[in-house]
């Protein structure tokens, strides 16, 4: 049963844990800082797996693994010369390939 990208799947039976990774984060913390993410495994051998939403129950023993520490969030300032001159942009045609030079162009700062 395949759900559609971004769409949401409930799953019942027995799944085998192939990974369970993720984050918790104090508040204020950015959007998307936080949440789990988990891959199952079928009987068949299917792999299933996204952001978990809602309660998972394990119907044996687990182990989890976690690390704690002080998180904080820090902005780094931009260097003087940065701030004072911006760097221009510009395009140019990539012409190390010149039959997609037409279509596609290279960034440089």
């Amino acid at each position: 049963m395949a759900a559609a990208p971004g769409g949401v799947m409930s799953l019942r039976g027995r799944f085998e844990i192939v990974s369970i990774t993720g984050a918790i984060f104090p508040a204020p913390s950015p959007a998307g800082a936080t949440g789990l993410t988990v891959y199952l495994t079928g009987w068949q051998g299917q792999v299933v797996g996204g952001a978990a939403v809602g309660p998972l129950a394990a119907s044996g023993p687990i182990m989890v693994v976690a690390a704690f520490g002080n998180a904080t969030y820090e902005r780094l300032p931009l260097d003087y010369e940065e701030a004072e001159a911006p760097k221009k942009m510009h395009l140019k045609p990539d012409s190390a390939n010149s039959a997609a030079a037409q279509s596609s162009a290279v960034l440089t700062v």
